[in-house]
């Protein structure tokens, strides 16, 4: 296999197994990327030209964005039940000409041309996917001010990735990956990039594999899963619904998890029920591409433990740093600020954005996270907090800033704030308190179905509280604390 291909020298073994289009050979992706190609060129994409690619995981979605990435464009993942506004923002931001969507997609995006992607046609021209130049992928998160922003990945930063995933998690063609992240969720780069590279078999979860986990879990069990990346909190789920009992999984070697912050607890019975495989907590922002840091978790922890998001990976550079800008010492806290190979080109259409998260240090390129860690004596890295009003919730980035702001383009709306709250699991939940303006009524039904429509469904709140007025501080800022105390007093 060349160093920077992805579709030469193929064997005749499956790529991936999906429930729409069952079982798919390397040769059979390898044509179906090159049908994808030749209707992005008919189109006239050109290299640099981004492509918007939407729908459910498929080994179709895989094609195109082969096919995108084999004609020089980069693909922009678009969450196939995303409210319109948000499909177009992104849309329009890009600078995307073509779609790439299901019949149901169509209608997300305006004044686009559109490309089939059940049905990507017969022609196509043999080529390989080089992976050393360009643009791979535009990724919108969560944007404080309201509005997403695209992360630029260029194609250097996936491909060193890929290989040193594959590598370190000793991917070859026989294993078996479980795939259950959305492909507009960066915790998708290993499924699609590492696999291939590796010529492993891709096994895409559907829909109802992740709504009841005992489909999951019987999933692995027939498939012979080998690796799965997943979020944090799909196997808390799969703890609590009792899934894993009774199932030994032998054929499971290496789990990464990551996203958020696994409960304790439910590590804990993961490793006492699959004893044999290798856990792995896995770090690294989406500005940074995959995996920055991982730890291997070799035994249960305790409740109280702090896991370790451990070393940085090869290629990558963690600093710990104070106010100054200095270094922190052992087991003191500061900013991580994160450099290296894996580091995207910043935010699209947003220098403003770019020059404040991306900045020079002693003569080197370092992401500044937001994120709040310490090193500690063992040499690993620890995560503590966040620095702003980023969460994460179910693996995904989340602005609070933007959760408020969508509350507030409800015209009835006159003051909003969103805040995080736990449950008893630990795990994050959006909170969301609002006032109304004089004269006017929005019950907290209605403002959850105007939300339905304006912000995507991982945004939602968990808990919707009205309040004649917003409780200060002092200091005339939201009184987040009072507000987690009315918001207890409700339940």
């Amino acid at each position: 296999m060349a160093n920077n291909a992805l579709l030469d020298n193929l064997p005749q073994s499956t790529a991936i197994v999906c429930p729409q289009h069952g079982n798919v050979s390397y040769p059979q992706l390898q044509k179906l990327s090159e049908q994808f190609a030749f209707q992005l060129e008919e189109l006239q994409v050109q290299p640099n030209d981004r492509v918007i690619i939407c729908g459910s995981r498929s080994a179709h979605y895989i094609a195109a964005i082969l096919g995108v990435l084999s004609v020089g464009a980069s693909y922009v993942p678009v969450f196939e039940k995303s409210p319109a506004s948000r499909a177009q923002v992104i849309a329009e931001n890009s600078g995307a000409k073509v779609a790439i969507v299901d019949t149901k997609g169509q209608s997300l995006f305006q004044g686009l041309q559109f490309i089939d992607l059940d049905a990507p046609g017969n022609d196509g021209i043999e080529r390989a996917i080089r992976m050393n130049s360009g643009l791979c992928y535009l990724l919108y998160t969560s944007g404080s001010t309201g509005a997403p922003k695209g992360v630029a990945v260029p194609r250097t930063a996936v491909e060193h990735y890929a290989h040193w995933a594959a590598n370190h998690f000793d991917l070859t063609v026989d294993s078996n990956v479980l795939c259950t992240a959305p492909f507009y969720f960066d915790m998708s780069v290993f499924d699609v990039f590492a696999t291939l590279l590796a010529r492993a078999t891709l096994v895409i979860a559907n829909d109802k594999h992740l709504m009841f986990p005992k489909l999951l879990v019987q999933l692995i069990q027939e498939q012979k899963i080998s690796h799965w990346k997943g979020v944090s909190s799909l196997l808390h789920y799969i703890v609590k619904m009792g899934a894993l009992d009774g199932q030994e999984l032998l054929s499971l070697k290496y789990v990464l998890f990551g996203g958020e912050k696994i409960n304790n607890n439910h590590l804990a019975a993961w490793m006492e029920l699959v004893p044999h495989a290798r856990y792995y907590n896995a770090y690294g922002p989406t500005e940074t591409t995959g995996v920055s840091s991982c730890y291997h978790v070799q035994s249960p922890p305790a409740a109280s433990d702090n896991l370790p998001i451990g070393l940085a990976r090869q290629g990558t550079e963690i600093l710990v740093l104070n106010e100054q800008r200095e270094p922190c010492s052992t087991n003191e806290n500061g900013e991580i600020f994160i450099g290296g190979a894996g580091l995207s080109d910043g935010y699209w259409n947003d220098e403003t954005k770019t020059a404040n998260a991306f900045l020079e240090i002693n003569g080197k390129r370092f992401y500044k996270s937001g994120d709040i860690g310490h090193y500690r004596e063992d040499g690993n890295l620890a995560f503590v907090e966040r620095k702003d009003n980023q969460i994460k919730v179910q693996g995904y980035r989340i602005e609070l800033g933007e959760v408020a702001a969508g509350v507030l383009t409800q015209t009835q709306v006159s003051e909003a704030a969103a805040i995080a709250v736990e449950n008893p699991s630990g795990e994050q939940e959006i909170a969301v308190a609002y006032t109304v303006k004089q004269h006017e009524k929005l019950d907290e039904k209605e403002l959850r179905k105007y939300l339905m429509q304006s912000l995507p469904k991982y945004m939602q709140p968990k808990h919707v509280l009205l309040l004649d007025a917003l409780p200060l501080t002092d200091r005339g800022k939201t009184d987040t604390a009072l507000l987690r105390k009315r918001l207890f007093e409700k339940s």
